[in-house]
């Protein structure tokens, strides 16, 4: 964990790990598909040395330097704490509401630092997966298995970006590579593995890069007007001067970038 915090109690799905150094979430079959998305990262970037490296041994370093910045982000994503507030202790009134319900006690109130605050202070939220209220909730993530919330954004953001970048260059590379091999261009008959494997990967990269490159222009906005996923989807602020914590694009890029990770309050 990134405020080298030690973790020794279980929070809702999420549980100590590496010696208490981090707090992971437990998740199985559809909610955690990070390991599918480390291979979608190593899949592509094996392909390209496979067969351009020699051809393009700059490009080759780009995609490896690449590669390893989006495996390094999803593992800071999905092992970094995202913001947890533990809940408050519940008021009689929500106690009695509870017992007429058959529905779980609903979560109000959290304790900042032995203070009772309520979610709307901390543009907080209740998970349903990890079953945490995660401080600045932006989602769930099931590609970095984890809730996506204050202290794990940057990393998140820095996954989308580098994993939409990796895939333009592999895609745009491998595309090139493939126009080249044409007979016209050659004037002798490519080799048909060669072409299929480039075509393949053409494909490959142009499937993942369409939509994880439209989700990484949708967060970065998001950062330009220092706005959430949950608070965008919900409507909470209908114009951007309802924002309270809007400060102007500039400045709101400074933040996000100089920030980092605040220490864990669990």
């Amino acid at each position: 964990d990134a405020s080298g915090a030690r973790y020794s109690q279980r929070r809702g799905r999420h549980m100590p790990r590496c010696g208490g150094r981090c707090l992971v979430a437990n998740l199985k079959g559809d909610d955690d598909a990070s390991g599918a998305s480390a291979a979608l990262i190593v899949m592509p970037t094996t392909g390209f040395l496979c067969l351009l490296a020699t051809k393009h041994p700059f490009v080759a370093v780009l995609v490896c330097a690449l590669a390893a910045t989006s495996l390094t982000f999803l593992a800071r994503a999905k092992c970094t704490e995202p913001g947890i507030l533990p809940p408050a202790p519940p008021d009689d009134a929500d106690i009695e509401a509870a017992a007429m319900s058959p529905r779980r006690m609903r979560v109000t109130h959290v304790l900042v630092r032995g203070e009772k605050r309520g979610l709307a202070d901390h543009r907080a939220k209740v998970c349903r997966q990890t079953e945490n209220c995660v401080e600045a909730f932006d989602h769930y993530c099931p590609w970095v298995g984890n809730a996506v919330g204050r202290r794990n954004y940057r990393f998140f953001v820095g996954f989308v970006v580098s994993t939409a970048a990796l895939a333009l260059v592999v895609g745009a590379t491998s595309a090139a590579a493939l126009l080249k091999s044409h007979p016209i261009r050659t004037r002798r008959p490519p080799n048909p593995s060669t072409v299929v494997a480039l075509a393949c990967l053409v494909l490959y990269t142009a499937v993942v890069f369409l939509p994880v490159g439209s989700l990484a222009v949708y967060h970065l906005g998001l950062v330009a007007v220092n706005q959430t996923t949950n608070e965008d989807v919900r409507g909470v602020y209908p114009t951007r001067a309802d924002n309270p914590h809007d400060r102007g694009c500039r400045r709101n890029w400074l933040a996000f970038l100089q920030s980092g990770s605040p220490p864990s309050i669990v």
